[in-house]
């Protein structure tokens, strides 16, 4: 189980992934047209929608988060407060910036193939500390996406089509913080009077 800040630092050890492998391939030579400096960045919805897109470097966006078919199923003991759990599934846009056709080729090829090196998460790739709990796992997996979606979801953007492909990450168990065993109590105290006594100032 996580917590609820772990859905953006999934996006960010992803991020941090490609960059450790850009790195490590930029030392042995291995990256071809790939930019040894090659820019990775998670951006918002928001943030494609309202601003000048960049023009070099991948890109990633959560662009759809959805529940996940498979229960949160965490385990609770039974002196334990209950804690609201969900399952989720987020879907991932990569997407390549580049005037250049072949960086802007190579670099979606090559961040798509080092993600299918490494298709599962875990401790010691993900980010974020203390939001995961001890042995979380996330699957990323391709997300077959047809051309016509990709467009829909440009346009809806209010940009022109990039080179971009997709992948899901499965399943983010999310966990609530902890709640009291029982609703505060808020006493009240009330008086019945005869309305007459209280008019007249005697004592109630």
């Amino acid at each position: 189980m996580a917590q609820v800040a772990a859905v953006h630092w999934l996006g960010e050890s992803i991020v941090q992934l490609l960059r450790t492998r850009r790195d490590l391939g930029a030392a042995a030579g291995t990256l071809g047209p790939v930019p040894s400096n090659l820019d990775i960045t998670q951006h918002t919805i928001a943030k494609l929608s309202t601003a000048a897109i960049p023009t070099t470097g991948l890109g990633l966006v959560c662009y759809n988060m959805t529940f996940s078919d498979h229960r949160a199923g965490a385990s609770r003991t039974p002196a334990a407060p209950p804690r609201a759990e969900i399952a989720l599934e987020l879907m991932y846009m990569l997407v390549s910036w580049s005037a250049k056709s072949e960086e802007e080729q190579a670099n979606l090829v090559w961040a798509m193939l080092e993600l299918s090196s490494l298709s599962v998460l875990d401790a010691s790739t993900l980010k974020g500390g203390t939001v995961w709990e001890n042995g979380e796992k996330v699957q990323i997996a391709p997300e077959p996406q047809p051309p016509e979606e990709q467009f829909k979801l440009w346009d809806a953007l209010g940009q022109k089509y990039r080179m971009s492909t997709a992948f899901r990450a499965r399943v983010l168990r999310i966990r609530g913080p902890r709640e009291p065993d029982h609703p505060s109590v808020v006493a009240s105290r009330f008086n019945l009077a005869d309305e007459a006594a209280v008019l007249a100032g005697e004592p109630v």
